[in-house]
């Protein structure tokens, strides 16, 4: 089945430029879906080139058709990376203690509350 998809210009170069500059993986794929499209390659040919399944280029048509160029663009919540705070790593601290080996010379993190093997 072939789907055409007629990209203007500006379009095509705005698709190109994202494709070279994202760092996001997913934007990347989007953007190189879109462009094979447009070129008439036919969709499971796509997902072949792209390394994608077949779902995720007709998804993606379909997202642009509906919401054009902001389809592109990751819309995942980004989280911040947690933080160790003073009160988790002194809590972490009290429940467990370093031990060091006298025989082996290695130091071993041990849980405060486990039992030392027989």
């Amino acid at each position: 089945m072939t789907m055409s998809l007629p990209l203007d210009r500006g379009q095509r170069r705005r698709m190109m430029r994202l494709l070279r500059k994202t760092r996001s993986r997913i934007e990347a794929l989007r953007a190189r879906v879109l462009l094979l499209l447009d070129e008439g390659v036919v969709p499971g040919v796509v997902a072949e080139r792209a390394g994608c399944a077949r779902a995720a280029v007709y998804r993606t048509l379909y997202r642009f058709e509906a919401l054009g160029e902001e389809a592109l663009l990751d819309q995942r919540q980004q989280r911040p990376p947690s933080e160790v705070t003073a009160e988790v790593e002194r809590v972490w601290l009290t429940n467990t203690r370093l031990q060091g080996r006298a025989s082996t010379g290695c130091e071993i993190w041990r849980s405060a509350t486990a039992t030392s093997p027989p």
